[in-house]
């Protein structure tokens, strides 16, 4: 497969995987927040706003604002566990995040087991 032709593929099949997340969770959701809740579900172990914000590449505040909106749908969870200490929040995964992470990679298993030449890319404008 010719290089250009595997990178609108991928392009593509990523494409699918953001419009799925988007429409499965009945929110529109922006780069920052789909950022936050892939991160926290590709990784294991406990996850903070501080940590999220670092990984992810983004201010604090903006790691919380996607964080606050990922728990108001419930793809994930906000948890202070010391009530006294309000600015450290523990982010853990929810049954609906697992559910949408679950049906992303069924998504891009299904896509990654078809033929990539059958796949219409010709509408994908690479940067």
């Amino acid at each position: 497969m010719h290089p250009d032709h595997a990178a609108n593929f991928a392009i593509t099949v990523l494409q699918q995987a953001i419009a799925a997340l988007v429409n499965r969770s009945g929110s529109t959701l922006s780069v920052r927040q789909i950022g936050v809740f892939l991160t926290a579900y590709l990784h294991d172990g406990i996850h903070t706003v501080n940590w999220l914000a670092t990984e992810v590449g983004m201010s604090r505040v903006d790691a919380k604002r996607a964080v606050i909106k990922l728990d108001r749908i419930g793809l994930i969870n906000r948890v202070t566990p010391d009530p006294s200490q309000k600015k450290h929040i523990i982010v853990e995964r929810t049954a609906v995040g697992l559910l949408m992470m679950s049906f992303i990679r069924d998504n891009l298993a299904l896509k990654n087991s078809e033929n990539p030449d059958d796949i219409n890319t010709e509408n994908t404008v690479l940067a």
